[in-house]
């Protein structure tokens, strides 16, 4: 199966605490057409925040659709490669959605 996924942590580069922060991940793939993999969502830090200078916990998301292939790993991880996953990440803080940047996701196969 292909499921493109990212993990990331997040620090509070200001200079006060943070309030609650959501994130929302929307998977897609560049080559040879622009086309959505799916999307994840998950709270980052909870109501406590984050201090500043501080990091949040480990967050990995999941995309909720993937492509199911039933190929040898070698060849999946060839044609996970071809795909070009890029993940797009949102932060949702203080009442607003803010776009943090396009990422492209390394193909790499993991233990089931």
């Amino acid at each position: 199966m292909l499921a493109p996924a990212v993990s990331f942590t997040l620090t509070n580069v200001g200079d006060r605490a943070t309030g609650a922060i959501q994130v929302n991940a929307v998977f897609y793939r560049t080559a040879p057409n622009h086309r959505e993999l799916g999307t994840a969502f998950s709270t980052a830090v909870g109501w406590r925040g984050l201090a500043p200078g501080a990091s949040s916990r480990r967050v990995a998301l999941h995309a909720n659709v993937s492509a199911r292939a039933s190929l040898r790993p070698a060849a999946t991880l060839t044609l996970a490669a071809r795909v070009e996953p890029t993940v797009r990440l949102f932060v949702h803080h203080e009442g607003r959605w803010t776009m943090l940047g396009d990422y492209p996701i390394r193909a790499q196969l993991l233990d089931p």
